[in-house]
């Protein structure tokens, strides 16, 4: 978020906020930290964006733009859980002022959103880059089970901290069929390498660690410590791979 002229974001971390790809600073009082509650006030009539931890407003991380014409919606990118607050019932705290209003009244969602929460629809009308289709209702919802039944699958793999040929291939089948570029299945091709790396597949680990590469290089332009971790994590399997000749799942092919 904040990676071209559409979008603008605040980041708790690094203290700045994002907006056509640059971090610009932002005095916030402390980073960020576990259990805070961020909010953004946002008025398109005037064009102005703020932010807030814990109920206080820092002018530093404000926003200006033209909002003519333009649609704008909510956005997050982090790891972790989280919640989504968008009924003023559920504010902990308030908004700059009384000129502000909830995205959401109490009518419109039954409880606060949090990251798994299935939001139906929430993929109609976007447009796949490959191909130039256009996902309808039916589509988005197949899409959105298919996400939901992948994080069950990657926390119960994590859990057991043991995966099997038959989950290897499971994972494989759901990672295309889903998604190929998405945060949730760059986690799973992590999975995935470590289990063909337990297998001496270095052919298999390579492909998933490139596959976490590619993902990196999309979602994080420019200089990113994930990225340059995966890079070198690929390149020892492809030294490795180099050094050992082929892998035991390769001989045993041969043999076969």
């Amino acid at each position: 978020i904040g990676d071209d002229e559409h979008s603008w974001a605040a980041d708790g971390s690094r203290n700045c906020c994002w907006h056509e790809g640059r971090c610009g600073d932002a005095a916030w009082p402390v980073s960020w930290a576990e259990s805070d509650i961020v909010g953004c006030a946002i008025d398109i009539d005037r064009g102005s964006m703020q932010f807030s931890r814990n109920g206080t407003w820092v002018p530093a991380a404000d926003f200006q733009f033209l909002g003519e014409g333009r649609s704008f919606y909510p956005a997050v990118s982090l790891s972790g859980e989280f919640t989504l607050f968008f009924e003023a019932a559920d504010f902990q705290f308030g908004p700059p002022d009384d000129s502000y209003s909830s995205l959401l009244d109490v009518s419109s969602v039954p409880s606060p959103l949090d990251r798994w929460a299935p939001l139906r629809g929430a993929y109609v009308g976007a447009t796949c880059l490959g191909c130039a289709s256009t996902m309808d209702f039916e589509d988005g919802q197949h899409l959105e089970d298919l996400e939901i039944s992948l994080l069950e699958h990657a926390r119960a793999w994590n859990d057991s901290q043991v995966m099997s040929y038959e989950d290897a291939t499971l994972a494989e089948d759901m990672l295309s069929a889903s998604f190929t570029q998405h945060a949730l299945a760059s986690d799973v091709q992590a999975l995935l390498a470590q289990f063909y790396e337990s297998r001496s597949d270095w052919n298999s680990q390579a492909r998933h660690l490139q596959g976490r590469c590619n993902f990196q290089a999309a979602a994080y332009p420019g200089l990113s410590g994930a990225h340059a971790t995966s890079l070198v994590e690929l390149a020892d399997v492809l030294s490795r791979r180099a050094q050992d000749g082929p892998s035991r799942e390769e001989k045993n092919c041969a043999c076969r």
